[in-house]
């Protein structure tokens, strides 16, 4: 009897245990979302689209998944895909079919209704606290309005460049292959 109650303990302490990290994984991923700026995200992902990812296709050598720009660990991935934007002041839901007048009520929809769809504990990199790196504040103009020279000569700050020069070598390293064939070292110099 004595060895039953033990057990019935032990297993108790394990599912109590399990039921901890769950919740703090959860708590843990509600925290990055909320200190996740969606819009910043957006910007972020809207450069690696126009800028990045076009160099890795084009040089042939395809992104480590070990890369934080990798598409399967952006934390608002999944959200972005379920928008469909029918005009710019007609957003719709691919889960509900329901229509928005902005972006930013269609981006409150999911956070209330699809959060258990949209978001993903194994997508885990906010795209916007790579904004520094990506430049997110020169390059918004050229992305809202097209290319914009005054822009990127007048937010250019050397000192900044300094600054973000050894993260970017870093993510280089994580992105791209190492070796010195002619794709790995074209990527390197491109970006």
């Amino acid at each position: 009897m004595d060895s039953f109650i033990g057990r019935t303990l032990s297993k108790t302490r394990i599912l109590s245990a399990c039921c901890l990290i769950i919740i703090s994984i959860s708590t843990v991923y509600s925290n990055i979302l909320d200190k996740c700026s969606i819009s910043q995200s957006r910007l972020a992902r809207s450069i690696l689209n126009e800028i990045v990812f076009p160099l890795f296709k084009y040089t042939g050598v395809a992104m480590n998944e070990l890369c934080p720009f990798h598409p399967k660990h952006d934390i608002y991935a999944i959200h972005e895909q379920m928008k469909n934007k029918i005009s710019d002041y007609d957003w719709e839901c691919q889960m509900c079919g329901k229509r928005f007048y902005t972006e930013n009520t269609f981006d409150l929809h999911i956070g209330n209704r699809h959060e258990t769809n949209a978001y993903s504990t194994s997508r885990t990199i906010c795209l916007s606290s790579y904004c520094s790196l990506l430049r997110c504040s020169v390059l918004k103009p050229d992305i809202d309005y097209g290319y914009q020279v005054f822009w990127d000569e007048a937010l250019c700050d050397p000192k900044s460049f300094e600054a973000i020069s050894k993260q970017c070598e870093d993510i280089l390293n994580k992105c791209t292959p190492s070796g010195n064939d002619s794709s790995s070292t074209q990527i390197r110099r491109k970006l």
